[in-house]
């Protein structure tokens, strides 16, 4: 008899390594995708920002130098990439370029420990991690040069540890390196983006708040909320000290956050107010991004899946806790239904956020990452617990869930990697357009160069070239009166074709540059003495 147990042990170990090693080799492709799919020539704004913030911090050996830009909201990024930089001998641009979307690979492993811990099982673990990383938000978050991928799984480590830790308070031992493990965590995630760190606190708060509310509706859920809401309380004071400490003494330029914050609320009140405000909405031009909004609404449907069928079932067990009364089983589900109220209530607000205009107005895309992360346990849950009868209509079912997955994750790497076949926001640029920008430096010194409708090609070059400096001035969209020099590649054409933005230069102008894919064209002078 214990042979058999110690076999069927041994094969449930083998099944999740197997299981899991399926996970790493599929989030190891969707990055490898990402970097055949442009052969290495793309850039993007978030990463060209933090890739001048590491050359800020490679160049000085200081985590915030003077003079120098630097990063806001958090100095662990930049600190590890030159850790990374010198420990593997690789230059800054290899780094952001290549490694970058290859390192989402490591989200995996987190992911799958905290799914493991809040559904109970390993296939609840595997068909969660399946389910996040499909998410096209969140895609589009790791698979850049940024924080975000390290930041993220910080993020359900912590998850982990404190379900992990709710489950052994009798283990002494264990249970103080589980908390002790879950503030150096926290603090982590504090000096990755203080801001991110900031709504998960929040979120750990409003958690906290709904446990209380199902609490007094139902004895049972008393009993086990009693030690939650103690150790939640906890954590809340806890990280909410670590943060004091960390914007006020450990890294001074996170006060920026504070501005911002004070920001958010005029702007808010504004809106709420009716009161004359500067302000756009950015879900009304969301449909020029794409090439219609149904294509839109398709490489977004593993988005709308996730949060409408989710919904529904928080609602449904929201109804029977607080109308019913029908309390919970165990600790993990009463903490998993109160996180999920807690991230969604914070992408309803961030909506409101978006519309204000703070923020940069995308607060949304950055909130729908950590909502989905609690969002994939609950879905993953309510799949493994609907099991037909017929073995026949079971196998059917999983094949048509096998199907779904790959098709959600087709249409969702389209999306994350803005596929220009139904994008109208390129990341990718052709040598061509590197090289005529490396002309004009030397040809145009302290001069100003228009490059295009947006940053594409402003990104580009300071990610291509480790964020050195360069003696031109380059401007991506801004008013052109005073530009004479004008960067015009087959690309630009081609966006203009497919978005009908004028390229901005007259039919006499004259063309000093020409590689082939990109030209250099200076306005012809209107007076003697205009360059």
């Amino acid at each position: 008899m214990s042979a058999l147990l110690n076999d069927q042990e041994h094969d449930s170990i083998m099944s999740a390594r197997a299981q899991l090693a399926i996970l790493l080799v599929a989030a190891g492709l969707i990055g490898l995708y990402t970097l055949l799919r442009y052969g290495g020539h793309w850039g993007e704004g978030d990463t060209s920002t933090f890739t001048r913030a590491i050359r800020s911090v490679a160049d000085t050996g200081r985590i915030a130098p003077d003079d120098r830009f630097v990063y806001g909201s958090g100095y662990n990024y930049p600190s590890l990439v030159v850790f990374l930089m010198h420990l593997c001998r690789i230059n800054l641009s290899d780094v952001q370029i290549y490694a970058a979307p290859l390192l989402v690979v490591w989200l995996v492993i987190p992911a799958w420990l905290a799914y493991r811990e809040i559904t109970g099982s390993t296939r609840g673990a595997t068909l969660a991690t399946a389910i996040l990383i499909i998410q096209p938000e969140l895609l589009f978050a790791v698979l850049r040069g940024t924080h975000e991928k390290f930041t993220r799984g910080m993020m359900l480590l912590c998850l982990f540890l404190l379900f992990r830790s709710l489950r052994i308070p009798h283990h002494p031992a264990r249970f103080t390196a589980l908390v002790i493990t879950f503030y150096l965590m926290g603090y982590a995630i504090i000096t990755s983006n203080n801001l991110m760190a900031t709504s998960f606190t929040v979120a750990i708060g409003l958690a906290l708040v709904l446990i209380w509310m199902v609490s007094r509706r139902e004895q049972v859920t008393a009993r086990l909320s009693k030690p939650t809401l103690t150790r939640l309380g906890y954590v809340v004071a806890t990280l909410l000290v670590l943060a004091f400490l960390f914007i006020f003494y450990a890294y001074t330029p996170a006060h920026h956050s504070l501005l911002m914050m004070e920001s958010i609320w005029e702007r808010v009140l504004s809106m709420l107010l009716n009161v004359e405000a500067e302000r756009t909405n950015p879900y009304t031009i969301m449909g020029n991004l794409w090439i219609n909004p149904a294509v839109y609404m398709l490489v977004s449907l593993a988005n709308w899946l996730l949060l409408g069928s989710t919904a529904l079932l928080w609602m449904g067990q929201s109804f029977q806790w607080l109308l019913r009364g029908k309390g919970p089983a165990t600790t993990h589900e009463l903490l998993l239904w109160a996180f999920y109220g807690a991230f969604a209530f914070q992408g309803a607000l961030s909506v409101g956020i978006d519309i204000s205009g703070a923020l940069a107005a995308n607060l949304q895309h950055r909130i729908f990452p950590s909502f989905a992360m609690l969002a994939a346990p609950i879905a993953a849950r309510a799949i493994i617990d609907w099991r037909p009868t017929n073995l026949r209509i079971g196998r059917l079912a999983n094949a048509g869930l096998a199907l779904v997955f790959g098709f959600l994750t087709i249409m969702s790497v389209l999306k994350a990697t803005n596929e220009p076949m139904v994008s109208n926001k390129w990341l990718f640029y052709v040598p061509g357009e590197l090289q005529a920008v490396a002309w004009s430096e030397e040809h145009l010194i302290y001069r100003t160069l228009w490059t295009e409708f947006d940053e594409r090609i402003f990104a580009a070059v300071r990610v291509g070239n480790g964020a050195s400096d360069i003696q031109l001035n380059i401007i991506p969209n801004l008013e052109t009166n005073i530009v004479r020099d004008f960067l015009i590649s087959d690309v630009t054409r081609w966006r203009s074709e497919r978005t009908g933005d004028i390229i901005p230069i007259e039919a006499d102008s004259l063309i000093t540059y020409d590689n082939g894919q990109a030209q250099i064209y200076h306005l012809r002078p209107q007076t003697p003495y205009q360059p």
